[in-house]
């Protein structure tokens, strides 16, 4: 297998006092495009600036392709960065925007302009070269901003939050333009964002940063559907969550309300009596109707003890009320009120009731693999 083509080894920043970014310990592959995803204030972009060099680690060392470049000042370290603010030369056309970089090493103006002009039909603005920032619109200047970044033939892409400052619409649009770029190049890109569906949708692999230290790094359906704590499973996506208690570790058995529920696993370390949150996506839970009921999971459903990792299930089976059918009938038409229905034949629940009468049809199912 071969080596990282980026290690972040125990790194550490204090700003003053205060502690940003606590031992974070990753590895990136060669040609991978990998997101720093959090809240504010969580250490993504301080990381970030690190890689890049305008920072310097309290503690730890910066590895790019088996060269320590901790010390190395930004101008040596092969690396191009996007701002999230564009921070394009206002005095320059687009055209020289794109050949600053090439300029400033050096470059013979023959091939510096042949460069540019290569740029600026990947960006799709081959006719734009003579514009000056101004004469763009918000999508059209972060487009200039990556070729810029791009034009030296950096080993390593850094984005910090490039489309923040763009409207829904061209958000979508760039960041799949960006994405494409990256692979068409194959240079090893790291994205900071705090929007969870961007991360999502581009990312290789993922990493969910809080208060300085990684929750969690995988790929987008494992953060997803296999979150490793309880901060990750809620900050990306939305869940369904009910409060169990542990009966029985051995027989994996909890109970919410009375109701007894078995799991088909229990995270290591849980003891009779502990306390658990049993999590469900909304989108993978659908209601069909019948004197039983069936809520299928696709490995979205979660049991969350205070401070272990979850484990998963498949599918459940719950049972509805073993009377009459216009009984049955009523129980399965009786849903909560947050219910909104995505086809006739299910409904996606996006917070169950906390009333006793839908936690006890919840907590009658049975959870299998």
């Amino acid at each position: 297998m071969s080596e990282p083509f980026l290690r972040i080894e125990n790194i550490t920043k204090t700003f003053k006092d205060n502690l940003v970014v606590k031992g974070v310990d990753l590895a990136f592959n060669k040609g991978e495009f990998v997101s720093l995803l959090g809240p504010s204030g969580c250490g993504k972009t301080t990381i970030l600036r690190m890689i890049a060099g305008f920072e310097r680690p309290t503690t730890g060392q910066i590895i790019v392709d088996g060269n320590d470049v901790t010390d190395l000042p930004p101008n040596r370290r092969k690396i191009g960065m996007v701002f999230q603010a564009y921070a394009l030369f206002p005095n320059m056309n687009v055209a020289d925007n794109i050949g600053f970089g090439l300029k400033i090493a050096g470059m013979p103006k023959a091939e510096r302009e042949a460069r540019v002009e290569e740029m600026l039909k990947l960006i799709s603005l081959p006719s734009l070269g003579k514009r000056f920032p101004f004469e763009l619109s918000g999508g059209q200047q972060q487009r200039v901003a990556l070729a810029r970044a791009i034009a030296p033939r950096p080993s390593m892409l850094l984005l910090d939050e490039p489309l923040s400052a763009l409207d829904a619409k061209i958000r979508v649009s760039l960041r799949q333009e960006i994405r494409q770029i990256q692979r068409e190049l194959g240079i090893t890109t790291v994205f900071v964002t705090h929007d969870q569906e961007e991360a999502l949708s581009i990312s290789d692999r993922i990493v969910v940063m809080n208060a300085g230290k990684v929750e969690q790094f995988g790929t987008p359906f494992e953060i997803y559907n296999r979150p490793a704590s309880r901060f990750a499973a809620t900050f990306v996506g939305t869940l369904n969550t009910l409060g169990a208690k542990v009966t029985d570790a051995a027989s994996r058995t909890v109970t919410i309300d009375g109701q007894s529920l078995t799991l088909d696993r229990l995270p290591a370390g849980v003891r009779n009596g502990d306390s658990v949150a049993l999590t469900l996506r909304p989108e993978a839970v659908s209601l069909a109707t019948g004197r039983r009921t069936t809520l299928h999971s696709t490995g979205a459903c979660r049991a969350w003890p205070s401070s272990v990792r979850s484990c998963g299930s498949r599918s459940i089976w719950a049972r509805t009320p073993s009377t009459s059918t216009s009984s049955t009938t009523s129980t399965v038409r009786r849903r909560p009120t947050t219910t909104r229905c995505r086809s006739p034949s299910s409904v996606a629940i996006s917070s169950f009731s906390t009333t006793e009468a839908w936690r006890r049809r919840i907590a009658s199912a049975r959870f299998v693999a």
